[in-house]
């Protein structure tokens, strides 16, 4: 299971737009992970002004990746970084911080009535993986402080395309 909680300033996303956003978080969660996009789950969850803070009432989206331990920095890294881009792009919001984080899922997660298996690290990763067009893998330097458990994280305000 790959979960996708993605917390919106009520009133901001239109059904549409939801839809179209969850199957391009599958779709790059997918390019970059192998992972079916059937095993990709996308919540929305809004918010009210009042309601979130960060020194001062956020009107931005915050995305949290929930992902399983064992990928290398570089695969995780390589997930944040279009799905900022993909948020600008599909909903127009300049503002959203992605944050992953990773968990042993073999001691926290069941599926289907079972413990969900560890990630095996890709032997060599020579498998061509594509990026979505208008999605390059660019690296833009966190403006926030990393994810939980060291991993990156992206608010893509200076994404070129924004």
């Amino acid at each position: 299971m790959y979960l996708y909680q993605c917390f919106i300033p009520a009133g901001s996303l239109d059904s549409v737009t939801r839809v179209r956003m969850a199957a391009t978080l599958a779709d790059i969660h997918n390019e970059v992970t192998w992972v079916p996009r059937e095993l990709v789950e996308v919540v929305f969850v809004e918010y009210a002004p009042t309601s979130a803070f960060g020194g001062r009432p956020l009107g931005e989206a915050v995305v949290t990746i929930t992902v399983r331990a064992g990928r290398d920095r570089g695969t995780n890294a390589d997930l944040v970084a279009p799905i900022a881009a993909a948020w600008q792009v599909l909903t127009g919001q300049r503002d959203v911080l992605v944050e992953l984080i990773e968990i042993d899922t073999a001691l926290t997660c069941v599926s289907i009535g079972d413990a969900t298996p560890r990630t095996r690290t890709e032997p060599s990763r020579v498998r061509h993986r594509s990026v979505p067009v208008g999605f390059e893998r660019t690296w833009y330097p966190a403006s926030r402080s990393a994810g939980v458990s060291g991993g990156p994280s992206c608010t893509g305000r200076s994404a070129p395309w924004g």
